[in-house]
């Protein structure tokens, strides 16, 4: 008789044990979502040591990353790019990056303010993760090279 109480007792806080693990997980993931966005890509998913080349595209300026240094660089700035749940509005990417890999695919990943691109399909891209993609982009590829006045 009381070996079957025990049983249960220890049932019972084993099962809400695992069910205050699962609330908190869960509540995690939304905080994560609600703070910071989904990535659009992880860096150890991109394997930048089978990329060759990166292509990246500013406007009607271009630039070609063959060396190691400079594709990490670029790899690491695409992996901050996030976004959000919902339907992105139709628009042009203001950069975009085209990664060469040895096996011969593309992947194509950009950004303007409000979107985020990834072979073709559009995101709602989170506007600060955007903001931080474009100028990273433009201040370590693209400084010097274009006169801008203003923001």
């Amino acid at each position: 008789m009381k070996s079957d109480l025990v049983k249960r007792i220890s049932l019972r806080r084993v099962l809400l044990m695992i069910g205050s693990f699962i609330i908190g997980v869960l509540t995690d993931i939304s905080f994560s979502y609600f703070m910071d966005g989904i990535p659009v890509l992880y860096y150890d998913n991109l394997k930048h040591t089978d990329i060759i080349s990166v292509q990246i595209t500013q406007g009607d300026e271009t630039v070609l990353l063959t060396d190691a240094t400079d594709i990490e660089k670029a790899a690491r700035f695409v992996c901050t790019l996030r976004y959000r749940f919902g339907k992105a509005k139709d628009s042009e990417a203001e950069v975009m990056y085209v990664f060469s890999f040895e096996d011969g695919t593309k992947m194509e990943i950009g950004a303007n303010s409000t979107t985020v691109f990834k072979n073709g399909k559009q995101y709602r891209g989170d506007s600060d993760s955007c903001e931080f993609f474009i100028t990273c982009t433009k201040g370590m590829f693209f400084h010097g090279r274009t006169a801008r006045s203003g923001p």
